[in-house]
C-alpha cells in the first residue's frame, strides 16, 4: 500500500513512519520545506515530500498514486490564533488536495481534547460527550482546532463517499515526552507535585501508538470508525513519576496532591476570573475546570472499541514500555 504521512517529522510521525516502512508499505512523507530530516534514519525506502499543507498549490501532486493519507500535522505550540490556523487551514488544503487527486482514504490523528471532561466521570470511552457550542472557543487553540479538523475530516468523507477513521490517543510518552507535567503535575528542580496520584494514566507509548496507526491502514474494519487509543497498562501517576528517577538514577522528590484537595482551589479560581474579567475570559487550558478534569481526574480508560475492532494490542508491555523510554541506550533512540 502506498501511504502519505503529514507531520512525519514529528514526534509521533517518525515513529509511525517507521512502522509502516517495516510492515512493506510504501511511505511518502509530507514535511515542510524547511524541516530538517537527518537523524531520523530514514533510507532510500522513504520518499520526501516538501510542501506546506497551509498554502501550496501545487498540494495535489504529492498523492499522486497514493491509497492513504495519515493526517498526524498539527500545531502543538504557539497562539490560539496560530495554533488554529495551521492546523485548520492545513487540513482544508489537505482535504481540497485529496479530492483533486482522487484519493478516498483519510487516517486522522484526532486527541482527547475534543471531549467534554466537565461531563464525565468513571469510565471514558468513545461515547463521551464532545466540546460544543461557545464550550469550542473557551478550551484553548488546541482543543479548538481538534475540534474543527475533525468536523472537516468527517464533513468531507460524508460528501464525497470517504473511508475514514478518526484515531484519538491519549497522552503519547516515550523517549522525548518521557513525563508530561500536563497529567502528571507540576515541577520545581527536583521536586515533582503529583496530583491524583492513585489514578490510571490515558497513556499511550509513542511505540505503540504508531503500531496502532499502521493496524488502522491495513484492517478494513477501522473505516467508518472513531477509536480511542490508549494502552490500557495500569499504570499510575505516582508509579511513573518514581519510575524515571530509579531507571536514571537521578534523585527526585515526589509530594502526592490528592484531586479533592485541588478541585476546588481551580473551580474558585475559575468563578473569580470570569466574575472580574468577564465570562468569554481565556485562562491556560489546564487552569480550567475542564482542561484540569481532561489531565487530573481519576478516571479509567476503556480499550474495548480498539481491541473489537482491531483486535489491536499494544506491542511494548508496560515494562518494555519504561525500558524503551528511561533505560534504552541513547544511540538506539528513535
Amino acid at each position: 500500500m502506498r501511504v502519505l504521512v503529514t507531520g512525519a517529522n514529528g514526534f509521533l510521525g517518525r515513529h509511525v513512519v517507521e512502522a509502516l516502512s517495516s510492515r512493506g508499505h510504501a511511505v511518502r512523507v509530507l514535511i515542510r520545506p524547511s524541516a530538517d530530516v537527518r537523524g531520523l534514519g530514514w533510507g532510500e525506502s522513504i520518499e520526501i515530500a516538501r510542501s506546506d499543507l497551509r498554502s501550496d498549490p501545487e498540494l495535489s501532486s504529492h498523492l499522486k498514486d497514493i491509497d492513504t493519507v495519515i493526517h498526524l500535522a498539527a500545531a502543538m505550540s504557539g497562539s490560539d490564533f496560530s495554533r488554529f490556523h495551521e492546523t485548520v487551514t492545513g487540513t482544508e488544503h489537505l482535504i481540497a488536495a485529496m479530492r483533486e487527486a482522487g484519493t478516498r482514504r483519510l487516517v486522522l490523528c484526532s486527541s482527547f481534547s475534543v471531549y467534554d471532561w466537565s461531563r464525565t466521570s468513571g469510565t471514558v470511552d468513545e461515547d463521551l460527550a464532545l466540546l460544543e457550542g461557545d464550550d469550542v472557543y473557551l478550551r484553548g487553540g488546541y482543543a479548538t482546532a481538534k475540534t474543527w479538523q475533525e468536523r472537516l475530516a468527517r464533513r468531507a468523507a460524508e460528501e464525497h463517499d470517504w473511508e475514514l477513521t478518526i484515531i484519538r490517543p491519549g497522552f503519547i510518552w516515550g523517549r522525548g515526552n518521557e513525563c508530561p507535567n500536563g497529567c502528571i503535575g507540576p515541577s520545581a528542580g527536583p521536586m515533582h507535585l503529583v496530583f491524583a496520584a492513585g489514578r490510571q494514566l490515558p497513556f499511550t507509548h509513542v511505540i505503540n501508538a504508531a503500531d496502532c496507526f499502521a493496524c488502522a491502514v491495513e484492517n478494513p474494519a477501522s473505516i467508518g470508525q472513531t477509536l480511542n487509543l490508549v494502552d490500557g497498562h495500569d499504570l499510575t501517576t505516582w508509579d511513573l513519576k518514581g519510575e524515571e528517577p530509579r531507571r536514571t538514577h537521578q534523585g527526585a522528590l515526589r509530594v502526592w496532591l490528592p484531586y479533592w484537595m485541588i478541585w476546588p482551589v481551580i473551580l474558585t479560581r475559575f468563578r473569580l476570573s470570569r466574575l472580574v474579567l468577564g465570562p468569554r475570559i481565556k485562562l491556560p487550558f489546564s487552569f480550567m475546570p475542564a482542561g484540569f478534569a481532561q489531565g487530573f481526574r481519576p478516571l479509567r480508560f476503556s480499550t474495548r472499541r480498539l481491541n473489537e475492532v482491531l483486535g489491536w494490542q499494544p506491542p511494548l508491555s508496560l515494562e518494555g514500555a519504561l525500558d524503551e523510554t528511561f533505560t534504552v541506550a541513547p544511540e538506539r533512540e528513535r
